[in-house]
């Protein structure tokens, strides 16, 4: 009974095992035969057919990309996003996210607390009444000295759960 116990006890210990990082990753570029055997075993991921990727370069490409998306969702929409102040492209952004939530689509926001609390009320207030579901990540009061400078910018919108944009943004330093 013993010897039961112990291979048990192995075999959940087992089960804990940290994932193994990957380190090592090959040179490969598009149009190597490799290419994409790779990525689906770096990603764990398969690759199909059908999709379509657009780079689009800053957000002055970016934001329209995700409002024309926001604007025609039909079903449901999901965004996070760190930086989230005032101005014209926040209200923009509430605006039309309080829109499709008035015509029955399921809006689901998660904004970083830190990052959008320059965000005037009005703003996560207006998507909240039209009845987004709104939430807040790291529901922490950070002194604004703490980040000196470097910062980051992450935004993900996926919309009727087949469309899906990004943008990443790093420190100025990364940038020059």
């Amino acid at each position: 009974m013993k010897v039961r116990v112990y291979w048990l006890i192995l075999l959940l210990l087992m089960g804990c095992a940290k994932v193994r990082a990957i380190s090592d990753v090959p040179e490969i570029t598009l149009g190597d035969a490799s290419f994409f055997p790779t990525l689906e075993a770096l990603t764990d991921a398969p690759i199909v057919g059908g999709n379509k990727i657009a780079v689009l370069h800053n957000g002055d490409a970016t934001f329209p990309a995700m409002l024309r998306e926001i604007k025609t969702a039909k079903s449901s929409i999901i965004f996070a996003q760190y930086l989230f102040k005032g101005g014209s492209l926040a209200r923009e952004f509430a605006l039309s996210f309080a829109e499709r939530c008035q015509a029955g689509i399921k809006v689901y926001i998660l904004l970083d607390s830190h990052g959008s609390s320059e965000a005037p009320e009005e703003i996560p207030a207006m998507m909240s009444k039209a009845g987004c579901q709104l939430q807040y990540f790291r529901r922490i009061r950070a002194p604004k000295s703490s980040f000196h400078g470097n910062w980051c910018n992450i935004t993900i919108a996926i919309i009727d759960a087949y469309s899906s944009l990004t943008d990443e943004l790093v420190s100025p330093a990364d940038m020059a």
